[in-house]
């Protein structure tokens, strides 16, 4: 469900914005089926806590607690050298990967798409104005 509403957020913006001159019918249409759903969660969303990348660190990072750590669904450690450099196993995601930063943006990002999309549809800056600084 939360990845058919991300879907359904996207495809809005992206009929919103990638149209210089959007059907009046294809708009009205895509925003009489996501009205709903999309105000739900933007109302939602202001009484959510931030979470910050501090929030959460990896033992396997060399940056400051404040930086961004990505690690690659597919890079696992070497069996031959477990201290050495990571090694690629296509297709195969490794589970104890550190995925905490990523999960934490891409929430922000549906945060902001979602607050976005509310203020496009009803053009209501209290919406906008109620969240709080991210």
């Amino acid at each position: 469900m939360k990845n058919l509403k991300l879907l359904y957020s996207l495809s809005f913006l992206f009929l919103t914005f990638s149209c210089v001159q959007p059907k009046k019918n294809l708009y009205n249409d895509t925003v009489s089926i996501l009205k709903d759903s999309l105000l739900l969660k933007a109302q939602k969303n202001p009484s959510e806590p931030p979470i910050t990348l501090t929030a959460a660190t990896s033992a396997r990072s060399i940056g400051a607690p404040n930086e961004f750590f990505p690690e690659g669904d597919y890079w696992w450690p070497d069996p031959q050298n477990p201290s050495g450099p990571y090694v690629r196993k296509d297709g195969m995601t490794n589970p104890d990967n550190f995925t905490a930063h990523r999960k934490a943006l891409m929430r922000l990002s549906e945060i902001c798409g979602s607050l976005t999309s509310a203020f496009l549809i009803t053009k209501d800056t209290h919406t906008q104005m109620q969240r709080r600084s991210i």
